[in-house]
């Protein structure tokens, strides 16, 4: 039979290591990083295994499309890599390929429907594996700083 002082000494153990576990998952999920903040136009950064530089917008009609030059790993379409989202949505793209050369610059052309009316900019998001990075773009052709 266990005695209650050694049940109070257990509990209290069991109480620690569950502060000490809730305190390093606090930390692990802070990791000590800034903000994410947006990447100005023209800018290249790198996203996960290729680098991406977002040239500008274009609207057209019923659609616009997000001029992008990327480069990296050989041989692959990246076209499901890229989203744009608009007053907390997320835009349909219109569907295309986007090759990338490992030893050349490949221009795409990242096309989506624009909503029916919208004032919100909008945000065009490039994905690689973990990592992300996202350009604010004007509504219409004008960038935000």
């Amino acid at each position: 039979m266990v005695k209650t002082k050694t049940l109070l000494l257990l509990s209290l153990g069991c109480a620690f290591a569950i502060l000490a576990a809730g305190a390093g998952l606090f930390l692990r999920l802070d990791g000590g990083q800034a903000t994410d903040v947006p990447v100005a136009i023209g800018e290249e950064v790198e996203v996960g295994d290729v680098f991406v530089t977002v040239n500008g917008i274009e609207q057209r009609g019923t659609t616009a499309a997000v001029l992008v030059s990327v480069r990296g790993i050989a041989a692959v379409d990246i076209s499901n890599s890229f989203a744009v989202i608009a007053a907390g949505a997320s835009l349909e793209l219109v569907p295309k390929v986007c090759a990338v050369d490992a030893t050349t610059t490949t221009t795409c052309e990242v096309e989506f429907l624009l909503p029916s009316s919208t004032d919100a900019p909008y945000v065009f998001l490039a994905t690689r594996g973990e990592e992300r990075v996202r350009w604010v773009l004007g509504a219409g052709e004008t960038a935000l700083p």
